[in-house]
């Protein structure tokens, strides 16, 4: 019985059961203040343009085009690297938008950095 009470009127229910106090005697303590989303990684950006998703991945020297379609004009997102620049001096910037291709786990894609201006 002690764990749902001690639930609904926080610390000083116990401190107060311990001590032979009654459940009634006892003030309740204030809820703790509930814990913040966390925060996004990396700065805001808005797509200006439509873009492919890309993948780079590790120890590639130029992105790959992915099979999972692209983004389009308004999306946000957040950068969590970049720019990084390809062969051909194109710029890219990796988004939170997580790879969803079973050869590249635990990866972000990545799109054209002209099209994504910070918001």
């Amino acid at each position: 019985m002690t764990r749902p009470i001690s639930r609904l009127f926080g610390v000083a229910v116990c401190a107060a059961a311990l001590l032979g106090a009654s459940a009634r005697d006892a003030a309740p303590v204030a809820a703790a203040a509930p814990t913040p989303a966390p925060s996004p990684t990396g700065r805001p950006v808005t797509m200006v343009c439509g873009s492919p998703l890309f993948i780079w991945g590790h120890g590639l020297l130029n992105p790959v085009r992915s099979q999972a379609g692209g983004v389009s004009l308004g999306q946000t997102f957040h950068v969590i690297k970049g720019p990084r620049t390809a062969d051909n001096g194109t710029a890219y910037v990796q988004v939170d938008v997580p790879v969803n291709e079973v050869e590249y786990p635990n990866d972000d894609y990545w799109v054209f950095r002209e099209c994504a201006l910070p918001s």
